[in-house]
């Protein structure tokens, strides 16, 4: 018999509404999708940022060739549109995810928007066969984001041969780690198997780590870590720091 569960705000509740399961002790990930229009526009900052971007392979964890920064990618409108698009996903996440059981006390979503500053500049990587990204984390951000702008599919169809042998299918997936031990009450790590146009959004701290996958494509992805964020009233511009570590805005 399968189970069906729908979420409450807080956790789980099993339909027949006898038991709720409550996620009260693991960071949340945020899943989102971008427009089509919006992923052709990440798209075009991508290829400017391969012909122009500077290499940032040394600086990174990344055991990819083709890793570039955005630092000189863009115009300012396009640069702010970017922006724009980012603190739209963090503010679904900051009010669906970290944020859930004090929803009312954070800034009115009518009255104020969520600006974002970032910990240095994005970077894109143009993944290719056999290369990956080991565990690590990104200490000094509070967020940090993945966006996948062209994922070939034949990368998904390799778990389906790799089924054939194995009950951990994992090509090009990204993996999350954040228990110790795995057994029917938890589970220490969650996997995603990402598809053009999705974005995560993760604590910085978080370990998380990118298979390899063997089909002969590029694969291209989008990240960048947050340092600070804040609520900005709409009708003056001023801004709320939020204060994560007492859980309350000035």
């Amino acid at each position: 018999m399968s189970r069906k569960f729908s979420y409450t705000g807080e956790g789980y509740i099993e339909q027949s509404g006898q038991y709720e399961i409550r996620q009260s002790f693991g960071p949340s990930i945020y899943i989102g999708k971008f427009t089509d229009e919006d992923v052709k526009f990440l798209q075009d900052l991508c290829n400017q940022a391969k012909k122009k971007g500077d290499p940032m392979g040394q600086t990174l964890a990344g055991n990819i060739k083709g890793q570039y920064d955005f630092k000189n990618i863009g115009t300012p409108d396009e640069q702010g549109r970017f922006m724009s698009i980012m603190a739209s996903h963090v503010n679904n996440y900051l009010r669906s995810g970290l944020q859930v059981s004090n929803l009312n006390e954070m800034p009115n979503e009518d009255e104020h928007d969520v600006a974002i500053q970032l910990q240095g500049y994005p970077w894109v990587n143009f993944s290719r066969k056999g290369e990956f990204n080991p565990m690590h984390t990104h200490p000094e951000s509070i967020i940090s984001a993945s966006l996948y702008i062209d994922i070939p599919e034949v990368i998904a169809q390799e778990k389906e041969k790799v089924k054939q042998h194995s009950n951990q299918p994992v090509p090009g997936d990204i993996i999350f780690t954040g228990g110790l031990i795995d057994n029917i009450w938890q589970a220490s790590h969650i996997n995603y198997t990402p598809k053009t146009g999705d974005c995560i959004f993760f604590p910085g701290g978080m370990h998380h780590a990118v298979y390899p996958f063997e089909s002969d494509v590029e694969r291209i992805t989008l990240s960048f870590n947050i340092a600070q964020f804040g609520f900005i009233r709409k009708d003056s511009k001023e801004v709320k720091p939020y204060r994560m570590w007492v859980n309350k805005y000035d």
